[in-house]
Formats: structure tokens, sequence, C-alpha cells
């Protein structure tokens, strides 16, 4: 017979007789145990025997050289380490508290997320956690979620209208999309501009799977057409760069032109379409299942006011 959920609910179990009793199995002997915890024998002898009387079970076969734990021993050491285990990580939690949060997180973003929102928030989170190491990856939306449905980072920051059934996803900022162009360009003088005008151009895209690189090529084939791209880049960097030096035009977020445009021979457009005004969405997995690290984190890029 093993010991139900419900069964350990309705006994009064004390933490000190929980690791006793653990100490007991892993050492095979009461002697042993009451050595290692620097307790008497018999004291350990007779909170066992109340448990056991208290629970209506044998706990452990007790013999000459040792104790073996029994069937429901087996199921009580197993739920006495789960307790135990919990307890210390809720001790270690408030600690952090106390003394200063640390731990490491891992977070996926779009090159528009850390070039635009993300240092500020960074500083602002990192001011009140100095002892936080977070780890940022640069990818585009769609391995984004890859890697958090893969557990192989806490969040993920992303654009576009990607399916996560398996993710919680919320909202995060949003943006507007950009044409820029060479200054030398038939357009340069122009303050905005629809998609259908420049649908013929030459293009700098962003690497295939972008976000993106996704809404051009929709626009493109609501027209019937498929963009030229001429080349493709991994950021927006070297993208405003090519269109510098007259390699085609490029879409990007409107804060990414309004910056390359005070500094590369470029000039920026307003993009007179729906699609134009993006969101971007945070993923993870629930809150309550990420450490407390990563959950403050989230929190606090979700807050709008930061």
């Amino acid at each position: 017979m093993e010991l139900e959920d419900q069964s350990l609910m309705r006994i009064q179990f004390d933490l000190v007789t929980l690791r006793l009793f653990i100490a007991i199995v892993e050492e095979g002997s009461i002697a042993r145990a009451a050595e290692r915890e620097n307790i008497v024998a018999s004291a350990i002898s007779k909170r066992v025997a109340d448990l056991e009387q208290a629970l209506g079970v044998e706990l452990l076969q007790r013999h000459r050289r040792g104790a073996i734990v029994t069937g429901p021993g087996e199921a009580l050491l197993r739920h006495a380490r789960n307790v135990l285990r919990d307890l210390s990580q809720l001790e270690g939690e408030l600690v952090e508290h106390s003394q200063g949060l640390k731990g490491q997180v891992r977070l996926f973003a779009n090159s528009t997320a850390i070039l635009r929102f993300l240092p500020r928030q960074l500083v602002s989170f990192l001011s009140h956690h100095p002892l936080v190491q977070i780890e940022i990856e640069e990818n585009i939306s769609p391995q984004i979620l890859k890697a958090i449905a893969g557990r192989e980072g806490e969040i993920g920051i992303f654009g576009g209208g990607i399916p996560s059934p398996d993710l919680h996803i919320q909202p995060y900022r949003e943006d507007r999309l950009s044409v820029v162009v060479p200054r030398g360009h038939r357009l340069a003088k122009r303050e905005i501009v629809r998609f259908a005008e420049v649908a013929d151009e030459d293009f700098v895209g962003l690497q295939s799977g972008s976000s993106i690189d996704g809404l051009t090529q929709r626009a493109a084939g609501e027209l019937g057409k498929s963009p030229n791209l001429r080349i493709r880049m991994t950021g927006f960097d070297p993208l405003c760069h090519m269109v510098e030096a007259g390699l085609g035009i490029g879409i990007v977020p409107e804060s990414i032109a309004s910056h390359y445009a005070r500094t590369l021979a470029i000039a920026r457009l307003a993009l007179d379409e729906s699609w134009a005004k993006r969101s971007l969405k945070l993923a993870s997995y629930p809150s309550s299942s990420l450490a407390i690290t990563a959950r403050l984190l989230l929190e606090h890029l979700a807050d709008p006011a930061t």
C-alpha cells in the first residue's frame, strides 16, 4: 500500500522527523543516521515509531544490521524529499530577496526589440537587480518561438502573428515600418509612400523567415508581384549601408530608419499601409513555471511604463 497525497495532508508532520527519516533510509541504519544528524539514536527511533503509529503503517523494517525501507516508507521518502527540496528553494529565493536577487535569464529577441526597446528597459531592470545576468540572443521570430518552446530560453520577443499554442503570449510594444531609399532616389524627397509605388524596385531585404520579410512578401503577393530581392542581410545596420550604396531600397522600423537617415546618405519615407503598424509580443511559458528572476524580468518587460 502506498501513501496517497490526501492521507499525507491529514497527518501532522514536522520537518525534523522528515529529515531524520530520510537520513535513516540513506544511511541504512538508525545508528548511522543519528551520528550523521548529531542526535541520539533513541530519539530518532521514537520519532519514527510515533510517525508509524500516526500513519498506521510500517515505514522501516528494523534488523541487527540496520533498517530497510518498506513500500509505504518509499512513498513517504518521495514526498519528504519533495517537501524539503521545495522549502530549500523557498528559503533560497527569500534570501535572494533580502540580499539582492541573483540568477541568470536567457532572452531571445528580434533586431527591432534589441535596437529600439530593450536597452533602456534592461538599464532600469538591472539598476534594481544588479546581480542578475541576462544573456540575449538575436534571431528571427520563428526561431525565437522555437527556442522558447524548446526551453532553450525563458523569454522571447518576436513580431508577426505566428501561431504558438503551447506558449503564453502577451503584448510587448508596437512599431511602424518605413521605407529607406538612397538620397539620390526618385522618391527621396517624398514623406510618405504606398507599397505599390515601390513594389517594382530592387530590394535589400532581411533574412528569409523574419517578420518584416514575411510582411513584404505578402504585400507583394497581394499585388500579384514578387519582390526583387537583390541581396539579403542579417541586420538593419548592414541593410541601411547597402541601401546607401545604391543596391536597392529597404523596409525597416521607423525608429531605425530615422536613426540611419541622420548618419547615412539615405532618406526615410513613411509607409502608408495598415500592415506597416507592427505588433511585437512576448513569449514565455506561464509565469508560475518560471524562475523568480525570469518572472520578474517578464513582468518588467510587459509593463508599458518601462
